[in-house]
């Protein structure tokens, strides 16, 4: 009995395919269009990790700032822990700058990579589309 299920499986599987009226390649497209999604959304959720860091960046280099600028306005009543800060300050604004430059950087690059994610996801929804429409006229046509 297995045996002429699966024969009887396998012989309709061919004249589907022999009609054009196969929906296997419709049903890998859409197993692509799902892993598609979980990318997007994974980019997504990289984006907005960036975005973050890249804001804390930019939070802690204005802080830095601000103090610097603080220090500098009473700085004739500066005393020996002033001076220590001011200097440790100093030294540290360039790690923050190029702390800045770099989370933007990633940002961009995870921009980037959501935008051609999105992009092949749209190519596959269409080819789908596309599919799915042909698969629909050879289905009324026989």
């Amino acid at each position: 009995m297995d045996r002429l299920l699966s024969t009887a499986s396998l012989a309709s599987q061919k004249v589907n395919t022999y009609t054009g009226t196969d929906f296997s390649g419709i049903e890998a497209l859409r197993a692509e269009i799902v892993t598609q999604e979980v990318a997007v959304k994974r980019c997504h959720a990289t984006v907005n990790e960036r975005k973050d860091t890249h804001i804390s960046a930019h939070a802690k280099q204005a802080s830095s700032q601000k103090e610097i600028v603080g220090l500098l306005e009473r700085k004739s009543s500066w005393g020996p822990s002033d001076l220590e800060r001011y200097m440790s300050l100093v030294r540290s604004e360039h790690l923050d700058e190029q702390a800045v430059q770099t989370a933007k950087s990633e940002l961009a690059d995870a921009e980037r990579a959501l935008e051609e994610a999105r992009g092949l996801l749209e190519r596959l929804e269409r080819n789908q589309y596309h599919e799915e429409q042909i698969w629909s006229d050879t289905i009324r046509r026989n």
